[in-house]
């Protein structure tokens, strides 16, 4: 690891966009991705002074990125958490955005230096 990089948990459970985003992730921080929100719920229970970042995708099977969330910040309050969405709109119905320390666009994993940009606000 390297200690230099703040430690981001990225959760997707779509392939291919999780495989494109991958590599760049890994040139900024020491990222861990996780397909599944269970897998990545118990790995920060598992590591929870050593995460600094979650970044998750909002619709998943099995715990949505907004619960995956909670329970990151019950586990460390001090977590920094990004939900990604292509429902931004429609998700003040169904949450408390003010759970998530940013709700951004999904489209913004098109560009990690633009995320990578908004994850520094947090900081």
């Amino acid at each position: 690891m390297n200690n230099n990089k703040l430690t981001l948990i990225y959760v997707e459970d779509d392939d291919m966009l999780r495989e494109v985003v991958t590599d760049e992730l890994d040139l900024f921080y020491d990222a861990h991705i996780f397909a599944n929100p269970l897998e990545a719920k118990q790995y920060i229970a598992d590591n929870k002074d050593l995460v600094d970042i979650l970044l998750t995708d909002y619709v998943m099977p099995e715990l949505n990125g907004y619960e995956l969330i909670k329970a990151a910040k019950n586990t460390n309050p001090n977590i920094k958490t990004i939900l990604l969405t292509g429902y931004c709109k429609d998700l003040s119905l169904v949450m408390d955005q003010s759970v998530c320390d940013l709700v951004l666009e999904k489209n913004i994993m098109e560009s990690v230096d633009q995320l990578k940009d908004q994850i520094s606000t947090l900081f």
